[in-house]
């Protein structure tokens, strides 16, 4: 699968993406995880249902929150729905950021 940064409003690269609704408790935490220091130093987007539905069509999300790690390419290289797996996490960003070539 792919979802490019770009199509969710990042610049080119690897990313996390989490596809979100605004009353979705389990989506605030994983919004908290990943904007905390899991994510450091990754471009993060936090695709809000009410605000993006046609995101949430065109990727197929039927289930929030539904969390991506996207290399530059956009291809998914981890992904979780509901809670995330940390250290599942930590090797997916390992991944992500050593095959960048910047």
């Amino acid at each position: 699968m792919q979802i490019p940064g770009v199509e969710v409003g990042l610049d080119a690269g690897p990313a996390i993406i989490i596809f979100t609704e605004s009353d979705c408790l389990s989506c605030r935490d994983a919004v908290s995880v990943i904007r905390g220091p899991a994510g450091a130093g990754i471009s993060v987007a936090d695709v809000e249902y009410g605000e993006r539905p046609q995101l949430h069509k065109r990727f197929r999300i039927e289930t929030v929150p539904t969390t991506v790690v996207v290399d530059a390419a956009g291809s998914v290289v981890a992904g979780w729905i509901g809670r995330i797996d940390l250290s599942e996490l930590t090797l997916a960003l390992a991944r992500v950021v050593q095959s960048d070539p910047d």
